[in-house]
């Protein structure tokens, strides 16, 4: 068989291996330099309506494609619009372990801010349901690559207009 290695900086570049417990950034793995695929290899999308609308996704999709012909991957968008790192979990089953992946690109976290500014609680709920991912997916022998969720737009809320 044959076993091809290459970059791919847009869903590795904020990749990390999550461990329970954990609390300094500096504690985490160094990020997945390289994907290893073959024919016939799964790579699942696993996120919230970012991943939904099909745009980084398909970019990826494109650059396999385009860059490697003749190799037949299996690709799964499973963004589902609104979805937490908690709903993720809920749904891990049908949307994640039934494709029997290889790779399991996440990105989660926009909805699981609330829209408000760093918060700990909020954020001790979302990193104990994100450390609960990475070990689902490890679980089923797969690989995770978390990509960062996009940020708290504090100009934005500066700029909305306050209710009376």
């Amino acid at each position: 068989m044959r076993m091809l290695l290459f970059s791919f900086a847009v869903l590795v570049a904020s990749s990390m291996h999550l461990e329970a417990q954990q609390t300094e950034a500096t504690q985490f793995a160094t990020p997945l330099a390289k994907l290893q695929l073959q024919d016939g290899d799964s790579i699942v999308f696993l996120g919230d309506s970012i991943t939904h609308q099909c745009l980084y996704t398909q970019y990826v999709e494109d650059y396999f494609y385009t860059r490697f012909p003749g190799m037949r991957l299996k690709l799964h968008n499973s963004g589902v619009g609104g979805a937490r790192a908690w709903d993720a979990l809920q749904r891990f089953d049908d949307d994640v372990a039934a494709y029997k992946p290889k790779y399991v690109s996440v990105l989660l976290g926009m909805n699981d801010g609330t829209y408000i500014p760093y918060h700990d609680e909020t954020f001790q709920i979302y990193r104990t349901d994100m450390t609960s991912i990475v070990d689902q997916i490890k679980e089923i022998g797969a690989t995770p690559l978390l990509m960062t969720p996009t940020m708290f737009d504090a100009r934005a809320a500066r700029l909305k207009p306050q209710r009376k």
